[in-house]
């Protein structure tokens, strides 16, 4: 791993062991996994397949020596230029920093401040994009994690609580979500045969007829994507309907 070469935890724990006579190869990966800054090489989550874990140190990931400034500033502002606006409560729930309201102190004139339809306060940074609020959402499908449903403390402006059981399991698993006008209103996933691909839609909240045609578009956009040579069913057909 010091060269750069990906290991995973098992041939990690192997290395370590010449070097470690007589302690526990699993303790001695776990110790490298808890203090030494790592990143998790591709490829790993792949289409309709995944690949080993393995890591790299970051150091030699990014040809660059380990940063040594412990101050949080430049990472809520790389926090802000991706999920703002955020309050302060989004901010400390995505990065689990305290003092959080101290750096926004210290950022000052750095930081864009605006009030939400609820009275919070809201910050962001000056260049991050404002859509009109009349803007419409079109209809998307996340992958399972997708960071838009994680990094706010309040989730409600994507995800009604009422969905959050459904959606996210104890462990933390997150489903493909389907979007429709920006919010949560279903779930996604595919179905793999030797010649068809199909898209199976399960829907948290009944849908009109265009939302279920918009949700087909996007649907078939995404199989034409993802596998070309495949005959696509969409979320909506009956089973011999098809698109070459």
């Amino acid at each position: 791993m010091c060269s750069g070469q990906p290991l995973t935890w098992a041939a990690l724990g192997d290395a370590l062991a010449g070097e470690f006579p007589g302690i526990d190869r699993h303790a001695l990966a776990i110790a490298v996994r808890n203090n030494v800054a790592l990143v998790q090489v591709p490829p790993r989550g792949r289409w309709r397949t995944s690949g080993p874990i393995a890591h790299v140190t970051a150091e030699s990931w990014l040809d660059a020596p380990e940063g040594r400034d412990t101050d949080p500033a430049p990472v809520v502002l790389r926090y802000l230029a991706a999920f703002g606006p955020a309050t302060a409560a989004d901010i400390a729930a995505w990065s689990g920093l305290r003092g959080i309201r101290a750096v926004l102190d210290r950022l000052g004139d750095q930081l864009r401040v605006l009030t939400d339809e609820r009275g919070r306060t809201l910050l962001d940074v000056h260049d991050g994009p404002l859509p009109d609020p009349d803007t419409p959402a079109p209809v998307r499908l996340l992958p399972e994690y997708d960071n838009a449903l994680l990094p706010h403390a309040d989730r409600n402006r994507i995800i009604e609580d009422a969905d959050r059981g459904v959606l996210i399991s104890l462990n933390g698993r997150v489903d493909g979500t389907v979007l429709v006008d920006g919010f949560v209103r279903g779930t996604w996933r595919t179905a793999l045969n030797t010649t068809a691909e199909t898209v199976s839609i399960t829907s948290l909240r009944p849908l009109s007829g265009r939302d279920r045609r918009a949700i087909e578009r996007e649907s078939l956009a995404l199989l034409d994507f993802a596998s070309s040579g495949l005959i696509h069913r969409s979320p909506s057909a009956r089973s011999d309907r098809v698109r070459p």
